[in-house]
């Protein structure tokens, strides 16, 4: 989209670097909805807060996702599919990846 230089923004929405706005369901989603990277930004750290930012390359993430020791449930960290024929993602919720990790119960 062509930037509105006078277009008014609300608090549901993320400002593109380039000057027009974005639904903030879209902010910090793993995909470049303003065209140049602003809504995605990792260096900034402005996409650190959210849950979902996660991308299990190098852990389960603990700071989001724990395991109960009370439970009979553990999150597994996993590539490819799953052990049961069928099941598992085809790639990564982050770079869509078939090497990608993600995890389940």
């Amino acid at each position: 989209p062509e930037p509105d230089q006078g277009a008014q923004f609300t608090e549901d929405q993320f400002k593109c670097a380039l000057g027009f706005c974005i639904p903030q369901s879209q902010h910090c989603d793993f995909v470049d909805d303003c065209g140049d990277r602003s809504d995605e930004d990792s260096l900034s750290g402005h996409c650190e807060r959210y849950p979902a930012r996660c991308d299990f390359e190098t852990d389960k993430c603990p700071r989001y996702w724990t395991d109960e020791a009370a439970d009979d449930f553990d999150w597994t960290l996993r590539t490819g599919s799953t052990i049961s024929a069928g099941t598992g993602p085809s790639t990564d919720h982050t770079n869509r990846d078939p090497t990608g990790h993600y995890i389940y119960i």
